[in-house]
């Protein structure tokens, strides 16, 4: 009788490890399949034109051949559109897409949108974020300290006193707050009255100011063609990098920029997307890369290859 119990027991330790040996070796099969299929991720983001945004957006297809996305480009028919974003975040959630990229038009009215989503998928912002009170993460450079080296790029251009610009600068989304934020931490003991606008009027006559500083992509570019008939009779500074605003530095219409790292941030945050859903484990936000550039120092090599990221 001994003996028989002996074997029963025997028999069902035997089987626990069998069944322990095959729980494992099917987690591991269901891992290998999951990292094996594509990610669907759907990329919103807050301007109308795809030109502004080319870097970032040339990151996310390096970032979706390294880690097998299918990626969907969504831009606005309205720039910096709350409502419109919030539309478009509703409709891929229910189309079953498996993570969004956002760069949110505004930090705090998309919140609701945001934190309700994240319940279903992963939402990762990029270049702006949002000001929820459940954490959201954003991968982005420091746009505090981005704005406090515009700041200091214009004391560097010898003008302490005067009438300053700000192009951009009562935008609602975080990164343009916060750049905002630097730029006028650094100007506030200096004798420099600054005006803000959101976007140049066809009215706007730029060489009424002394200088004229950009928060963004799209008006830095716009402001350089305004002035492109009338070179350093106006200080031109920005924050942003791409072929166009090069094309300015070189002829003297834009004195400085800084630019951050956008191939890397667009490839960072689609890696972080493509992360979540297939490992769903939380993770901090990477830092991203940016530099201060003049005329005299975009071709050296690092500046170089922010500003022309695939070649000249």
């Amino acid at each position: 009788m001994q003996t028989k119990r002996k074997y029963s027991w025997g028999y069902l330790a035997l089987a626990v490890v069998v069944c322990g040996v095959l729980l494992v070796s099917w987690g591991n099969l269901r891992r290998k399949q999951r990292l094996s299929e594509p990610v669907e991720l759907s990329v919103i983001v807050r301007w109308q034109s795809s030109e502004v945004w080319e870097n970032i957006r040339r990151g996310i297809e390096l970032a979706a051949q390294d880690y097998n996305l299918d990626v969907m480009y969504i831009t606005l028919t309205d720039g910096n559109s709350v409502q419109e974003q919030e539309t478009m975040i509703d409709r891929e959630t229910q189309l079953d897409t498996q993570a969004i990229l956002l760069a949110a038009a505004d930090q705090e009215a998309l919140c609701q949108t945001v934190e309700e989503t994240q319940k279903k998928i992963p939402v990762i912002c990029f270049e702006s974020g949002t000001v929820c009170p459940e954490d959201v993460m954003c991968v982005s450079a420091d746009n505090y300290a981005m704005g406090q080296e515009l700041g200091k790029l214009l004391l560097a251009q010898g003008m302490e006193q005067g009438q300053v610009l700000l192009v951009g600068a009562d935008s609602p989304c975080q990164s343009i707050q916060d750049r905002k934020a630097g730029v006028l931490s650094v100007l506030e003991d200096y004798p420099i009255s600054t005006t803000v606008c959101s976007g140049l009027e066809e009215e706007s006559e730029l060489t009424e100011y002394d200088a004229v500083l950009a928060l963004d992509t799209q008006p830095l570019e716009d402001a350089a063609q305004r002035l492109e008939s009338h070179p350093q009779e106006v200080v031109l500074l920005g924050i942003g990098g791409n072929n166009r605003i090069a094309y300015h530095m070189e002829h003297n219409v834009i004195q400085g920029i800084v630019a951050q790292n956008e191939v890397g941030m667009g490839y960072l945050a689609a890696k972080q997307a493509a992360d979540a859903v297939r490992t769903r484990a939380s993770q901090e936000a990477p830092g991203i890369e940016y530099r201060v550039i003049t005329k005299e120092t975009m071709y050296e090599r690092e500046n170089e290859q922010l500003l022309f990221p695939f070649g000249l």
